[in-house]
């Protein structure tokens, strides 16, 4: 039996580690078991590990795999709140 791949961002996700306090743990354990150790065909899928990939760093914890932003939405936000704290 093959081992499922598990997303090379999980040590750093805050969905991962359980670090969302918003989120209930039945819900965090989801997304974990869709997203995060789901398989590379999965975890490509989310929107934390795209942005990830994109920019070089994570996205804010207020995002979920299943964000209904685009990727591009994210990244703007991010842009934006970077420039007004400088």
């Amino acid at each position: 039996m093959a081992q499922i791949e598990i997303c090379p961002k999980f040590e750093k996700c805050p969905i991962y580690n359980r670090e969302v306090s918003l989120l209930s743990e039945k819900t965090l354990e989801i997304y974990r078991r869709n997203y995060c150790m789901a398989g590379r065909e999965n975890y490509t899928k989310c929107k934390r590990y795209i942005v990830a990939e994109r920019i070089g760093k994570p996205a804010p914890v207020n995002i979920l795999p299943n964000s209904t932003l685009t990727v591009e939405q994210i990244i703007e936000m991010m842009q934006k709140e970077e420039n007004n704290e400088n």
